[in-house]
């Protein structure tokens, strides 16, 4: 339980931890959740194929895939009231050809794995991964505590 968004709230963050019996250190966010009008309610979620980090700027690293040809990896940051992500920005790469038998990099600010409203990246592939590289550099780990250090009463 943290205040990632800076607005006074604490969210709930669900996230991986290797030893449920101390508090641990944690990259990998699985779910967020706010409270508000009194109320809980769900801000993001995160899964293995699709996954969100925090960054050392406050941010968050996603990095995702649907298929061999399909990736994507970003930035994303909590909106002011911690109720939603918006994005920073958003990489992908999508097949060239019919045939698929070669990949294009593409880059927005929308968060969509779309061709239609993205710029074509006319760079290298290492260029791109470079890119990728240079985020998860600034992915930071969290200290979380696991539900068992809360005692019910």
């Amino acid at each position: 339980i943290m205040d990632i968004s800076g607005d006074g709230v604490p969210e709930l963050v669900i996230g991986s931890v290797s030893d449920s019996t101390e508090t641990v250190n944690g990259t990998m966010i699985y779910a967020v959740y706010t409270v508000a009008d009194g109320k809980m309610e769900f801000v993001f979620e995160g899964r293995i194929k699709s996954s969100y980090r925090p960054m050392q700027n406050g941010g968050f690293f996603y990095q995702g895939s649907s298929a061999a040809m399909y990736y994507m990896f970003g930035t994303y940051e909590l909106t002011e009231n911690g109720r939603k992500l918006t994005c920073r920005d958003y990489y992908f790469t999508y097949e060239k050809n019919a045939e698929k038998t070669e990949i294009v990099f593409f880059h927005n600010e929308t968060g969509e794995w779309n061709t239609l409203v993205s710029d074509e990246m006319f760079i290298s592939s290492d260029e791109f991964w470079d890119i990728q590289t240079k985020l998860i550099n600034n992915v930071c780990q969290w200290e979380l505590e696991p539900f068992t250090a809360y005692a019910v009463e």
